[in-house]
């Protein structure tokens, strides 16, 4: 009667420690989604935006699944030489690329990984006889922490052949 009053009282006690450590396991967040409004500015050295583009995607607070991608642009053909039977052409991207993933919440703000690109070609540039144009590009990648319905700027570069810089600015709004 003693074994089984001992054997019954440790399985009581197991149990009751696997309710305590499964009490304990923090339960998974819910998925929240965020609608994110980029903003691609140029600005001049007063910081006046002389142009702007926005885009916009839902993004959803999970680490699963692919990133969320933006891709809008223009294929532009490049003559890479001339022979007998015609000019050769070659189709180079130009444009903007975004992609957002790790999304997920810190303390009230949005966490995520974001990877930018944007790139054109100067308006002074002539394709039907530059064998090699010119192709401005900016490239951004890091993990950024923004608070939502805030405009916050991630990204910031000079131009290297101007006196304009080009910036990335991005709004998260919850969408309920």
């Amino acid at each position: 009667m003693r074994k089984s009053f001992g054997i019954s009282y440790l399985l009581i006690l197991s149990a009751a420690a696997a309710g305590l450590s499964l009490a304990q396991t923090p339960a998974a967040a819910p998925v929240k989604h965020y609608k994110a409004d980029f903003v691609v500015k140029e600005v001049d050295a007063t910081s006046h935006v002389i142009n702007s583009r926005s885009f916009s995607t839902v993004l959803a607070t999970t680490n699963e699944g692919a990133p969320n991608e933006i891709r809008s642009g223009d294929k532009f053909p490049i003559h890479t030489s001339t022979n007998q039977k015609g000019d050769d052409l070659q189709y180079i991207d130009v444009g903007v690329n975004i992609d957002c993933q790790h999304v997920r919440e810190i303390d009230q703000k949005l966490a995520l990984s974001i990877r930018a690109e944007v790139s054109s070609i100067p308006a002074e540039t002539d394709l039907k006889s530059a064998l090699d144009p010119i192709i401005r590009q900016f490239k951004w990648n890091a993990d950024v922490l923004i608070s939502p319905g805030v405009p916050t700027t991630i990204f910031s570069s000079d131009d290297m052949s101007s006196k304009t810089k080009m910036q990335l600015e991005v709004t998260a709004t919850l969408i309920k």
